[in-house]
C-alpha cells in the first residue's frame, strides 16, 4: 500500500500529508523525527496553550489527509488519534496503513472484510459492524470518533465508559453493534464549540 501511495504523490499539498515508512517485511513503522514534540505537547496542554482553533486544524488536517486518501480510493480503515503523528509545529501525518485497502475504481466499491481479522471495532460504522462492508464513506465515521479523540486529548478509549468492563470478552464486539443500532453515540466533549 506505501509504494502504490508513493507513486500516486502528484498534489504537492499532500507530499508531507501521509507519512510511513517499511521495512523489508513490509512492516510499517512510525518515524518520529522529533522526539521533543510530546513534551511540548504536555506542556502547552497543562498551561492551556492548545487551544480550540490548534484542535480543529488538527482535525482538519487529517480530514485532508483522508481526502487524499479517498481520491485515491483508499480506505485507510484504522484512523484514529494513535495512527496521527504530530510534528513540533502542529503539523499533523496519517500513519500506519497496515489495514489500509485499495478498493476499485468505481463509486459502489466496497471492501468485504475477513472473518477473524483484529480491528479497532471502536472506531467502525454501526453499518460496517453489521455488514462487515468497508466503503470509503465508512472512513467518515471513524473520522467522527477522531473528531471526538481530540477534544478529549485521547485521555480515554471511545465508550469506554459504556464498555471497559467487556474489553476482553469475546462478545464485546456484539455489545457494541447493540449500544449502536440503539442509536447511543458518544458523548459530546466538554470544550467542542457550541456551533459544531
Amino acid at each position: 500500500m506505501d509504494r502504490f501511495l508513493q507513486r500516486k504523490w502528484k498534489n504537492g499539498d499532500f507530499v508531507d500529508e501521509l507519512v510511513c515508512e517499511a521495512n523489508v517485511n513490509e512492516s510499517v513503522w512510525k518515524i518520529q523525527r522529533d522526539s521533543k514534540w510530546e513534551e511540548d505537547f504536555r506542556s502547552r496542554r497543562k498551561s492551556g496553550l492548545i487551544t480550540t482553533s490548534d484542535l480543529l486544524w488538527f482535525a482538519l488536517q487529517i480530514a485532508r489527509g483522508m481526502q487524499f486518501l479517498a481520491t485515491m480510493n483508499v480506505m485507510h480503515r484504522d484512523i484514529a488519534v494513535r495512527n496521527v503523528l504530530l510534528k513540533l509545529d502542529f503539523t499533523l501525518k496519517v500513519a500506519d496503513f497496515g489495514l489500509s485497502r485499495k478498493l476499485k475504481e468505481n463509486d459502489d466499491a466496497y471492501y468485504v472484510g475477513k472473518e477473524g481479522t483484529a480491528l479497532p471495532i471502536r472506531y467502525i460504522a454501526p453499518e460496517t459492524l453489521k455488514s462487515s462492508r468497508f466503503a470509503i464513506t465508512s472512513e467518515y465515521w471513524s473520522f467522527g470518533v477522531v473528531v471526538w479523540e481530540l477534544f478529549t486529548f485521547a485521555e480515554q478509549q471511545p465508550y469506554s465508559m459504556e464498555f471497559d468492563k467487556y474489553e476482553n470478552n469475546v462478545h464485546f464486539y456484539d455489545f457494541l453493534a447493540e449500544h449502536l443500532s440503539f442509536g447511543h453515540r458518544l458523548s459530546i466533549p466538554e470544550n467542542v464549540p457550541q456551533q459544531m
